[in-house]
């Protein structure tokens, strides 16, 4: 990989209200459009009225962590995101979840066929991170040209760095920096969880156990978070089924363990030495 150059523009001033990024010699924009900056974005980026994809952010009323994703495409970017807001706030809508946030990607090569596609594989790589829950349905693959795919593959890469670099992780790949990762375990009753140090907290691997005992020791949050990866079948029969990314080692070694857990002390290395000492 070379570096890249990316443009932000705050629109107001500050990372609250609209943003834009791009990168250098890329066709394609993203736009982040807070749901009070529908107005101004109607008025001042006439690039939200063309072909794009769109991914709308939901978090839970309660810890307010960000938990469900809308991934949706349009000919008109601006005017599908006016619907969804028209949907809620009907008595007879059909939507009865709150975006608080859109991020919208277009681009001048996009088209109806290869907006479609990029939508089916964004919901994939989002339902398969397992941290969050795609709340539309996504189609059967769609079919394009093989040199129609490569370019819609090279957008989705670029659209994933750009909006990382503006701190949304949601299209991050579980597992992604492994191959060249030092591996930690750590013993579960007599059995073991492996994973590694990753750029969003800890990602404990496929075939890492948990404890079978958690009801008494395991504080609230962790509990509720351990019941959530079980609802989502990440975690089946007390083992870890695909790779997820906790927020911090110490969030990986209480979910694993069953109570909680330093991570700088539970997680060592194949000689012994804990995360701490590393």
């Amino acid at each position: 990989m070379h570096g890249k150059t990316i443009e932000i523009f705050l629109s107001n001033g500050t990372a609250d209200g609209i943003v834009t990024a791009e990168i250098s010699n890329w066709n394609g924009k993203v736009i982040k459009i807070p749901r009070n900056g529908m107005e101004e974005c109607g008025k001042a980026f006439e690039e939200t009225k063309n072909v794009g994809i769109y991914l709308l952010l939901v978090n839970d009323d309660v810890s307010n962590e960000l938990v469900d994703i809308y991934v949706g495409e349009s000919e008109n970017v601006f005017e599908r995101l006016k619907q969804h807001i028209s949907s809620y706030n009907s008595e007879n809508g059909k939507e009865n979840f709150y975006w608080h946030t859109a991020l919208s990607f277009v681009g001048k090569d996009l088209n109806k066929a290869n907006i479609r596609f990029i939508e089916s594989e964004l919901s994939k790589i989002i339902k398969q991170n397992g941290k969050y829950k795609v709340l539309n349905q996504y189609g059967n693959d769609i079919p394009l040209k093989r040199a129609h795919k490569a370019a819609a593959l090279e957008f989705i890469d670029n659209m994933k760095l750009v909006i990382n670099a503006l701190g949304y992780g949601v299209l991050k790949e579980v597992g992604e920096g492994k191959e060249n990762a030092e591996l930690l375990s750590c013993n579960v009753e007599g059995r073991i969880a492996t994973g590694f140090v990753s750029a969003g907290g800890f990602t404990v691997l496929k075939g890492s156990v948990v404890s079978t005992d958690t009801a008494s020791a395991l504080q609230k949050g962790y509990k509720k978070l351990r019941d959530e990866l079980e609802h989502r079948k990440i975690i089946v029969n007390n083992e870890f089924v695909k790779d997820y990314e906790f927020n911090s080692p110490s969030a990986a070694a209480s979910v694993v363990k069953g109570f909680a857990a330093s991570g700088n002390v539970i997680w060592k290395n194949k000689d012994g030495k804990t995360l701490k000492e590393l």
